[in-house]
Order: C-alpha cells, then sequence, then structure tokens
C-alpha cells in the first residue's frame, strides 16, 4: 500500500474505549462462548461476538461475494452514489470494500448495538449488533450502532440514501418488526434510491434429493428454525418471495430477487462452485455451533453434550459429496419511485 492510500485510512487504537458506553462492553461467558450481555438480556441477538464468529463472518463474507461473482452492488445504479447506508455489518469487508469503490461517496454502516463504532461523522455508515475494533477504516466510512427493532426513521434522515443494504440480519429482528423495518428503509432512500437485502433460509438442501429427518443436518435446521420462531424471529424471511414481496408492499419497484443455491462442499463438477462449496464447508462448520449453541440449550433445552454430537455429525455430512448439498439464500432489491 502507497503513502497515498494510507491516508485514506482513519486508524482506531486499541484502548481508546472513552466513547464506549460501558453496557455495549459488558459480555457473558456462556456455553463455551462470549456473548454480548447487553443484546442477551435485552432479547436482541443470541450469537456469539468472540474471536472465532468473528473469523466465520469473514469467511461468510467471502463465499458469499465470491458466489455472486464478486458483485458488491447488485442494483443498476446509473450514477456514482453520495450516501449508503449498510445495515448488519458484520466484518465490515461490504462497507470497506464500497468505500474504496467509491471514495467521494459518504457511506454509514450500522450495528444493532455497536456503541464502539459512533465516533467523529465519516461518510458510508454501517449498522450492526456486535461492536467491533476495526482498527483501519476508509475515511469515509461512519461506524454506528442501532437497534434495527427501534424506528430508524427517527433516528437517519428521510430521504436521503441513494442505496441501503441490510444484510443477514434475521437473528435480530423481531418477526413482526419485518414489514415496518423495510418500510422505514425506503423512506431513508431518496427518489430513485435502492434498497438491496440478503438473507440466508437455514434449511440445508440436497441437490440429489437425499436429504431426510435421518440426517443431522435436516434435525439442526428443523431444531434452529424452531428456537428462532420461539425467541420471535423469522427464519423463513431468506426463502421464496418473503423479501420481494414486502419490498413490493413497501411501495419499490420494479423489484427484482434471485433465490440461490449457494453450494456447500467440493460436489460440483465446475471449478468455482467447487472452490466456493469447499470454502463454505469452512463457514458452516463454523455457523453450527455459532449460530444454533444459545437457542439449541436456553430454549429448546438441550444439554451442551447433545448440541456437540448434532454438529459433529453435521459437519461429517458436510463432507459427503454425495448428498450435494445447498443452503438457499435470497438476494433482492427494488427502486424508489421518484415522483
Amino acid at each position: 500500500m502507497s503513502e497515498d492510500e494510507e491516508e485514506e485510512y482513519d486508524v482506531l487504537e486499541e484502548d481508546d474505549s472513552s466513547f464506549l458506553d460501558p453496557k455495549y462492553q459488558e459480555v457473558i461467558v456462556k456455553y463455551g462462548r462470549v456473548f454480548q450481555r447487553y443484546a442477551i438480556d435485552e432479547e436482541i441477538y443470541y450469537v456469539p461476538i468472540d474471536p472465532e464468529e468473528e473469523e466465520r463472518l469473514g469467511i461468510q463474507h467471502n463465499v458469499v461475494t465470491r458466489f455472486l461473482d464478486d458483485k458488491l452492488i447488485h442494483c443498476p445504479l446509473t450514477a456514482e452514489p453520495t450516501n449508503i447506508l449498510d445495515c448488519g455489518y458484520g466484518q465490515g469487508e461490504w462497507a470497506k470494500a464500497v468505500a474504496e469503490q467509491y471514495p467521494t461517496c459518504e457511506l454509514v454502516i450500522v450495528s444493532l448495538i455497536d456503541e464502539k463504532a459512533k465516533t467523529s461523522l465519516r461518510q458510508v455508515t454501517g449498522i450492526d449488533i456486535n461492536p467491533l475494533d476495526l482498527l483501519e477504516i476508509p475515511h469515509n466510512v461512519n461506524l454506528e450502532s442501532e437497534d434495527l427493532n427501534n424506528r430508524l426513521t427517527e433516528v437517519y434522515p428521510l430521504h436521503h440514501y441513494d442505496l441501503i443494504q441490510s444484510r443477514f440480519v434475521s437473528g435480530g429482528i423481531g418477526n413482526a418488526r419485518w414489514p415496518s423495518y423495510v418500510q422505514e428503509l425506503t423512506h431513508l432512500l431518496k427518489p430513485g434510491g435502492w434498497l438491496q437485502m440478503i438473507e440466508f433460509y437455514y434449511n440445508f438442501q440436497s441437490h440429489a434429493g437425499l436429504l431426510n429427518p435421518s440426517h443431522a443436518l435436516y434435525e439442526w435446521g428443523t431444531k434452529f428454525r424452531r428456537a428462532s420462531e420461539l425467541l420471535d424471529r423469522s427464519p423463513r424471511v431468506g426463502s421464496m418471495t418473503i423479501l420481494k414481496d414486502m419490498l413490493e408492499r413497501a411501495g419499490l419497484g420494479p423489484v427484482a430477487y434471485r433465490n440461490c443455491s449457494v453450494p456447500v462442499g467440493g460436489w460440483s463438477r465446475d471449478p468455482r462452485e467447487r472452490g466456493i462449496g469447499l470454502e463454505n464447508i469452512r463457514n458452516i462448520d463454523r455457523m453450527l455451533e455459532s449460530l444454533g449453541t444459545w437457542p439449541f440449550c436456553s430454549v429448546l433445552g438441550m444439554s451442551m453434550e447433545e448440541v456437540v454430537a448434532l454438529n459433529n455429525r453435521a459437519k461429517q455430512e458436510l463432507r459427503d459429496s454425495s448428498l450435494k448439498l445447498y443452503l438457499p439464500m435470497t438476494l433482492c432489491y427494488g427502486q424508489k419511485q421518484r415522483s
């Protein structure tokens, strides 16, 4: 990296936590993982925030980006965006890449409860739940925290954003909240602006038609969806046309959507898909524990030994090429009308 490129980044000191609300820094250790106490106490999010999960999020980003042909923005933008909002920024990879692609754009990335991210105003805004230590971020990125279940129109400017992305936030949004969430994001868009949404449907499938209730992956998915519903989450929001229907009801149009089959394992004859599938094993290996541990133990009453046994069986199945596994995912985007 050149000296000029280095100047494009703001460096945050690791020990600079003076602007943090202490309640967002408190953690609890349970089931061998680290969780944010505020997220658990407020019943917002039940996924760990430890280094293992941070590593998984990075792998997941690579898998999804490669699967989507290395495209970050799927909406047919006709001009360079000047203001972007990223809801659920994970490790910030998408936001950082977009900020570098559009250096004059103001990008805000928002964490559900990442109070650590509220620093000086920058330009690409992102929202997510997990307080991150992003030591280097592009100069035009602003990290913020907000519970996406709250009214976003009371926090962010109306008719302001050229593009809003919402990605993999189903674990942090209440079931009944989804229609108003999409509607509020629509209100934040400029006329002619775009809303882009991506969600997984955690229901493993087999191109060979071989997955059945006797398989651990089938059992894991069934249990996860059941526990998610008991936690007032919508585990099916990434399936079929659910996102498309919500975008259309919010007044966006035309709405495009793509039901994706993200490969799991190296079974594909296509070299590109095989590489994606093999990398996705690394993601799913970790995902089974990260997403399932709290719901299975605290909601379904499973013992940790039972969860580990189920996960181990499922991990073996991930490597069974005869199953030809994939995980459903929906990409959907729509435009706010100019009139």
